[in-house]
């Protein structure tokens, strides 16, 4: 992934190496990916969504707030657990369980860093 002048300068002033940058999209555009292709529903707001609406929504709200966001980590539990107009937490039934998005994408980083130790 490439990264304009403006970027490198803001990471630098913020203590992070384009790097590390470039590992918090790689894992973040995994996670999106992973909702995306999951065939899962989400509850948002107390509205059903499909996988792909849940992704772009997400999506969107990284890009928004993609500057205070750090780690994939972080993108979970800022913008990917709870609605920030309601408070409410995202939910996601996927295979017949239903669980906390937040639980759900705490779970695939897991997988994806067994299955990628040196990303």
């Amino acid at each position: 992934m490439r990264y304009g002048l403006p970027t490198l300068i803001l990471a630098s002033l913020l203590g992070l190496a384009p790097a590390a940058l470039a590992q918090t999209d790689k894992r973040v555009e995994y996670l999106l990916d992973y909702i995306a292709d999951s065939g899962c529903t989400f509850v948002r707001n107390s509205e059903r969504h499909d996988a792909e609406d849940a992704a772009k929504h997400l999506r969107a709200k990284y890009e928004q707030d993609m500057r205070h966001i750090k780690t994939a980590e972080q993108f979970i539990d800022r913008l990917a657990s709870t609605s920030a107009l309601s408070g409410q937490p995202y939910v996601v039934t996927c295979g017949g369980k239903t669980q906390t998005s937040r639980e759900w994408l705490h779970e695939a980083l897991i997988t994806y860093h067994l299955n990628n130790p040196n990303p």
